[in-house]
């Protein structure tokens, strides 16, 4: 399994397009921040991301909101205010601007539900 993921980052474009998508996600990351700030930090390293919101346990409580909106996305253990995904490397465009909208649409029903 490991060599075939090797052999996948191989292919040409594949970590152009990673680092294309990482600049696009976190783009769009900081603009949903502009407009909820419940969503206070955003730590990414290339398409691994964590979202550390405003209160102690808004990891878990936008983890619920993410199924509802049909994002899968886990809080961190380590700190239970962060929420973590890793979009797949194969990830496109569309893809994107999916997880995006799926993103906002957890934090308007997250912040809804707990009067955030």
């Amino acid at each position: 399994m490991a060599l075939k993921v090797f052999e996948i980052l191989e292919r040409p474009g594949v970590l152009d397009n990673v680092s294309a998508m990482a600049e696009r996600l976190g783009q769009g990351l900081r603009d949903i921040a502009t407009r909820h700030p419940f969503l206070c930090e955003i730590r990414q390293n290339g398409l691994v991301i964590g979202l550390k919101f405003a209160h102690e346990l808004g990891g878990p409580m936008m983890t619920a909101a993410c199924y509802e909106a049909g994002l899968w996305a886990f809080f961190a253990g380590f700190d239970r205010s962060v929420l973590q995904f890793k979009p797949d490397i194969l990830v496109d465009g569309e893809a994107c601007a999916e997880l995006l909208d799926r993103l906002e649409n957890a934090i308007t029903l997250c912040r809804t539900r707990y009067g955030l």
